[in-house]
């Protein structure tokens, strides 16, 4: 299968983003002519995008109607288009919603909230909002990356078979657009008819009163609202993807770094990590809110958030590590690149990440960072971090050698058996000799 740069605009032959190249068939013929995407899957699983957004754009594009099947694995735009022609607007949804902003790496990921779709990048940590003013979006919102297959568009057919009562509805895209709104309410009115033994009966409206009163009340008691945020965000957080359950950590800890207690706060931190189930990526999303390009003074700063994410748990010091490559690297690279060896002093002086960690990374560095930072800039980042490294091996060395000498430097006792003494045993201490040793200042490295 033909495979294109994800992004179009890298002539780059190595480029490690591709994609399957579009591929369509005309299907019928007159009025009743459509185009199938044949490799939508294989396409939107390139881009890491439900299948429908794709489908749904091309006809928003084209001005056709579309047909979302996901059982049958069938996408098609009504009217004859063809590959070229697809192509050349895939690149717009793509340069529109998968490509970052600042890097135009396609490793992002969409996020909806109540008012706003934001956008975050895997690979150079770039947060943001879509602020695209496109149709597509209003079915982005409807329709959440990691919602069910219902309300992305999948089981129309099931959906409308338990609508047949109130009459049939063409398979259409207009159809989808008018009916997208209840999609998700009125398969929710089902489960809960099944639970009750009644497929007919509609949900009480005496809950969404009691919601709009416990509403009222949150919003004059801040208390009462805490609480509630915090109900929502340790309620079916297993039902979560991790991207999810790392977002939600990352709104709690911005919320508290703008109240100003984060530091006395965070033993709040740590259980909050704990209901998500995400202590040991939490460092990512600390050193994310938490650090800067003033880091060698924000670390003593925050150090006891670290400490209580990192002490004793490698995989926790491991991720704070690799997050700070992508802080130093794709950040902050001119201001502190050149401090790489006194930020991994910082760490290793304020005990938040153990030495043999910190020579485990170096030693695997090369390896694990070359798909994160590139071979040119993990190489920068290995020879910045090669002095202190070697000083911490030395330092170990010579520790160790004290070690051993400090116990030949025992007194050792010699017991002699004398006849003329009237005890029968005597006892002489043999002094150690004098080991003389040089510090090495790495303050100077």
């Amino acid at each position: 299968m033909a495979t294109l740069n994800i992004n179009r605009s890298v002539t780059d032959m190595f480029y490690r983003y591709k994609m399957p190249k579009v591929i369509v068939k005309v299907e019928g013929k007159g009025n009743g002519i459509k185009t199938r995407i044949v490799n939508m899957s294989d396409i939107a699983k390139s881009l890491d995008r439900p299948p429908s957004y794709p489908t749904k754009y091309f006809g928003c594009e084209l001005g056709a109607q579309t047909t979302i099947d996901h059982k049958t694995d069938k996408y098609i735009v009504n009217g004859s288009h063809t590959s070229d022609k697809m192509q050349d607007i895939l690149d717009g949804f793509i340069q529109k919603f998968v490509l970052c902003p600042k890097c135009e790496n396609p490793e992002t990921t969409l996020t909806v909230h109540k008012q706003s779709i934001s956008q975050r990048c895997m690979a150079c940590g770039e947060r943001g909002v879509i602020k695209i003013v496109h149709r597509l979006t209003q079915f982005i919102y409807k329709n959440p990356p990691n919602s069910t297959p219902v309300e992305n568009g999948a089981g129309k057919k099931e959906t409308k078979k338990n609508k047949g009562k109130k009459g049939n509805k063409k398979d259409s895209d207009s159809d989808d657009e008018k009916g997208s709104n209840n999609d998700s309410i009125i398969a929710q009115n089902y489960v809960d008819a099944d639970r009750n033994g009644d497929q007919d009966s509609p949900p009480p409206v005496a809950e969404d009163h009691d919601d709009e009163e416990w509403a009222e009340e949150a919003q004059e008691s801040p208390e009462l609202e805490q609480q509630l945020s915090s109900m929502t965000l340790s309620s079916n957080t297993s039902e979560r993807s991790h991207e999810e359950r790392l977002e939600m950590f990352f709104n709690f800890t911005e919320n508290k770094k703008q109240g100003g207690n984060i530091v006395s706060e965070h033993k709040e931190l740590y259980g909050e990590a704990e209901k998500l189930d995400i202590v040991d990526k939490a460092p990512s999303v600390l050193t994310e809110v938490l650090l800067g390009d003033n880091i060698l003074r924000e670390l003593p700063t925050y150090r006891n958030i670290f400490l209580r994410f990192c002490i004793k748990n490698p995989r926790s010091q491991k991720c704070l590590l690799q997050s700070l490559e992508m802080l130093i690297c794709k950040r902050y690279p001119e201001t502190l690149l050149p401090k790489t060896a006194h930020i991994l002093k910082g760490l290793y002086d304020l005990d938040i990440v153990e030495e043999t960690i910190i020579i485990e990374w170096q030693e695997k560095i090369e390896k694990s960072s070359k798909k994160r930072l590139g071979k040119e800039m993990c190489q920068q980042i290995h020879n910045k971090a090669a002095p202190f490294i070697k000083w911490l091996k030395e330092a170990e060395e010579e520790s160790g050698s004290e070690d051993e000498s400090d116990e030949e430097a025992e007194p050792e006792v010699e017991i002699e058996y004398s006849y003329q003494a009237t005890s029968g045993l005597q006892e002489s201490k043999v002094k150690p000799a004098v080991v003389e040793d040089d510090d090495l200042d790495i303050d100077n490295i």
